[in-house]
């Protein structure tokens, strides 16, 4: 799915061709981030995990903007949903490519994509960013950034699961955790450790 093609520039949605890109880029990288796989950054095996299921799952909950110049890899951006918000999270572009605006260009794309699914977003950024207050984003402390986007109708396709089927997921994930529980509670370990 291509977001933007000018000028020998195109944005995209992430590609199986695309992992080892990611990976190594990411790697070259020191990110302070927060994915959810719970880690402050995720190890390059998780990172491929989650790139694979955003590359094979049509209802996505992460999603990849790739970045290429003259069909040349040169950055991404991680993004994902948190109910009616897109988190954004880490950008990157191959250090001779940076100062180009590209970073830019990427945030703009992941704009009109939560624009067009009526989501806000949110940008954890602990190297603050001039450019995100610059483009609209107002921000929130520490290395929090929102922004509020207005719908527009937009003939681009939606990336994302939507909304309700997103709290769906939620629910069920929640209700599985408190089963699971239960079910912990009531096991022979449980009462081992309730009597130590």
């Amino acid at each position: 799915m291509i977001f933007y093609d000018k000028d020998g520039i195109v944005i995209r949605l992430v590609e199986e061709k695309d992992i080892n890109n990611i990976i190594d880029l990411f790697s070259k990288n020191n990110f302070n981030c927060d994915f959810e796989s719970g880690s402050l950054k995720p190890s390059n095996n998780q990172l491929e995990s989650i790139i694979r299921d955003s590359v094979n799952n049509e209802n996505r909950t992460e999603g990849f903007l790739v970045l290429e110049k003259d069909n040349n890899f040169i950055g991404y951006l991680a993004m994902h949903i948190d109910y009616d918000r897109l988190v954004l999270g880490h950008i990157a572009v191959k250090k001779n490519e940076r100062h180009k605006n590209y970073g830019r260009m990427l945030t703009f794309v992941a704009l009109n994509i939560a624009s067009n699914e009526d989501r806000d977003v949110i940008c954890q950024c602990f190297n603050p960013n001039n450019y995100l207050v610059k483009i609209g984003f107002r921000h929130l402390g520490g290395g929090t950034y929102y922004k509020k986007t207005k719908h527009v109708d937009k003939k681009i396709p939606k990336v994302f699961m939507s909304i309700e089927d997103y709290k769906a997921l939620q629910d069920k994930k929640m209700k599985q955790e408190v089963d699971d529980f239960k079910n912990f509670l009531n096991s022979d370990v449980a009462r081992l450790l309730m009597k130590m």
